[in-house]
């Protein structure tokens, strides 16, 4: 779920991206002292995140929020890691049942556990969570899933790149074609360079033979 007109942002006016660092810094100790304990007794492991560095927040507030630092709410984060779905919805219902207690605030919950990223396949639940009057990330991934995300989000970038899935199919058709081009010229060099060896085995063959028939007729003349 997102907000009704789909904005979250920090709950205090942000002036700048080194003001919104200080302010992170101030609340990540309260942020990861609440989900930590919720992570970790529905049998996870809790992963505390850095803080974003200052020219990512300038970046992202530029790129993706027409500058509006207070936008960023990725700047503290923390990942829980579930080896099953099971004990990653024990984490999920105790983080809704403090945010109807009001010990936080769920500002927004990304499901793509049922609705993957596109293109890539992975799976996960993206939350935004208000902890200390900050806004912060927590994620919460199975451990199979994040063996793999690397990769995944490399060919995700690279799909994007190439235009989506048919760019992505059309450059592999190329490469293949080129490995085989590549392949073709290979192997006619080998049989250029067989070819020559064997002219040049013939050669040596044919003075040989040339050089034992003067050798003949030397003898020959000798005797008569």
């Amino acid at each position: 779920f997102t907000p009704g007109d789909g904005i979250v942002r920090q709950p205090v006016a942000v002036a700048s991206a080194d003001e919104l660092l200080a302010q992170a810094g101030d609340a990540s100790d309260a942020f990861h002292a609440t989900l930590r304990p919720v992570v970790e007794g529905a049998g996870g492991t809790y992963k505390e995140g850095p803080l974003k560095l200052e020219d990512r927040i300038r970046a992202k507030a530029r790129d993706d929020y027409g500058d509006d630092v207070a936008r960023v709410v990725d700047v503290v984060r923390a990942t829980g890691v579930f080896d099953d779905l099971v004990s990653c919805g024990r984490a999920l219902a105790h983080l809704l049942a403090l945010g109807r207690s009001g010990d936080l605030l769920i500002r927004r919950a990304k499901d793509r556990i049922n609705r993957p990223v596109e293109n890539s396949g992975y799976r996960d639940v993206l939350m935004n969570v208000e902890i200390a009057g900050f806004v912060g990330e927590l994620q919460l991934s199975l451990a199979r899933l994040l063996e793999v995300k690397g990769s995944a989000h490399r060919i995700y970038n690279l799909t994007r790149a190439l235009g989506g899935n048919a760019g992505l199919l059309q450059a592999l058709d190329d490469g293949s074609r080129a490995d085989n081009d590549d392949e073709d010229a290979r192997r006619a060099a080998a049989a250029k360079a067989a070819r020559e060896e064997e002219e040049g085995q013939r050669g040596s063959e044919d003075e040989a033979v040339d050089l034992s028939k003067l050798a003949l007729v030397r003898t020959l003349e000798g005797h008569s």
